[in-house]
């Protein structure tokens, strides 16, 4: 029994050092042993074009601002986003609150904000020239207080004479949901608006 048990341990450690490199397999008996070829471009010369192209090299990742170009559809949308863009642009150009401007070489800028429940306007009035005024100017600042409903919820009639130098004309108004400041100028009869935005 003991040999019987050896002699089988014999025999796996035999099988398990064998060589298989030398053994003829792969054809029937007494007939030509098989060769394969491989060859890549008969292998793929009726597969679908975008299979040709990967094996080519090709289908490889774009990069960068090149994306915006690949394909008929990128570019629409990067057509599409420039549209937008400028239409905003432009929109936001003519729309914007003009809250400087300038009459005879003197600077007229409304500045306004928010405290404690009330809304403080300062237009502020500087000569940019060094010298002074030829002739003094009379200035009529008629301020208005505009809602978020775009209506006119208070108005005030400022007016100085202004010759050299820097002045302010200040007011103040109750808040009541006041978002803008608009200020039409009258200086020697010379008519011009300015407006701001609210700071909270």
């Amino acid at each position: 029994m003991v040999q019987n048990r050896h002699s089988y341990r014999c025999n796996l450690k035999i099988v398990g050092i064998m060589d298989f490199s030398n053994i003829d397999e792969g054809h029937i008996d007494g007939e030509p042993e098989l060769h394969y070829f491989y060859n890549r471009e008969e292998r793929i010369k009726n597969a679908p074009p975008i299979v040709q192209e990967y094996y080519n090299g090709g289908l490889r990742p774009v990069r960068g601002f090149k994306i915006l170009f690949v394909n008929k559809t990128n570019r629409l949308m990067f057509f599409m986003i420039l549209f937008f863009v400028g239409f905003i642009w432009l929109y936001t150009g003519l729309n914007k609150t003009r809250s400087y401007t300038k009459i005879n070489n003197v600077s007229f800028e409304v500045q306004a904000f928010l405290y404690e429940e009330e809304i403080f306007v300062s237009v502020k009035i500087k000569n940019r020239n060094s010298s002074a005024l030829d002739k003094p100017m009379k200035i009529l600042a008629e301020v208005s207080a505009v809602n978020n409903d775009n209506q006119t919820v208070n108005k005030e009639i400022l007016q100085t004479v202004f010759n050299d130098g820097e002045n302010n004309l200040r007011t103040k108004f109750t808040d009541y949901d006041i978002i803008k400041i608009d200020v039409e100028l009258d200086v020697n009869g010379e008519k011009n608006l300015i407006s701001t935005d609210v700071k909270r």
